[in-house]
């Protein structure tokens, strides 16, 4: 190689670290406090909050979802917590 393209690759090299380090890199979120929670019943879907009552709740995904998957579901009366949490105190 000659000294040229040396320093060419070296200034390229020198400019993308500089855009790396700018972005940030990664960042750490810790995504286990204030979680909710209710303990539903297996199998009586009114005491469940409704969940698997209407037609496509299967598609909660999509925004079709039911009980605590409908977008409007109201939780302001579930416990807050934080993870990690044993249902079974419940």
């Amino acid at each position: 190689m000659n000294i040229r393209k040396m320093i060419l690759w070296l200034v390229v090299l020198i400019f993308v670290s500089g855009m790396c380090k700018e972005s940030g890199g990664r960042e750490r979120i810790r995504m286990d406090a204030g979680w909710r929670f209710a303990l539903g019943h297996a199998f009586d879907a009114g005491r469940d909050f409704g969940n698997g009552t209407g037609y496509f709740s299967w598609f909660a995904k999509a925004g079709y979802g039911d009980g605590p998957a409908a977008p409007g579901f109201d939780d302001r009366g579930w416990r807050v917590l934080d993870l990690p949490h044993d249902w079974c105190v419940e």
